[in-house]
């Protein structure tokens, strides 16, 4: 009889003991799918990120600010987008998303990560030839959260300009 409550008494602690291991280590554990989307966005980024510049422009000077932005053509109430704004009818800037790895990390205190593939292209409306391409890459969530937001991260990071880099300021 003392033998079956001292092998009874056991088994509890060791029952007791494996829970809470279980639920002391699950948000570390859980940490390591922010670990593998983060070394996947690198790998990602290291393949295609960055701007890419088909065909350098030049604007006249006058389209220029004093600290070299791109002056608006267009008044900002009669335009409908950044495009518009800036270059008319001359020039088209898109913008493209591609989810990589679906998740959803607002969920509750587990966040499921998510990678996604932004691509901002611009384009010249008279011919359709691509002039640049900027792609960048951003992971959010992966991790426990017991408060607060997910962490994210993007690349290339700090993000680069398209637009500085395709139009140069003439005489």
């Amino acid at each position: 009889m003392l033998a079956k409550r001292l092998i009874s008494i056991g088994v509890t602690v060791i029952r007791v003991t494996l829970i809470l291991i279980a639920v002391i280590s699950a948000p570390f554990l859980y940490n390591f799918q922010k670990f593998f989307l983060d070394r996947k966005m690198e790998k990602l980024c290291a393949q295609d990120a960055g701007v890419k510049v088909y065909e350098r422009v030049t604007l006249p000077a006058s389209r220029f600010g004093a600290r070299g932005e791109l002056l608006p053509v267009i008044a900002p109430e009669k335009s409908k987008n950044l495009s518009e704004l800036l270059f008319g009818n001359e020039y088209l800037i898109s913008y493209s998303r591609q989810t990589i790895k679906a998740g959803d990390p607002f969920d509750r205190h587990f966040s499921e990560g998510r990678i996604i593939k932004y691509t901002e292209m611009i384009t010249r409306t008279s011919d359709k030839k691509i002039l640049a391409e900027y792609i960048w890459y951003s992971r959010t969530g992966g991790e426990f959260i017991p408060w607060g937001r997910p962490s994210s991260t993007n690349c290339p990071s700090p993000p680069e300009g398209i637009l500085s880099r395709t139009f140069i300021k003439g005489d």
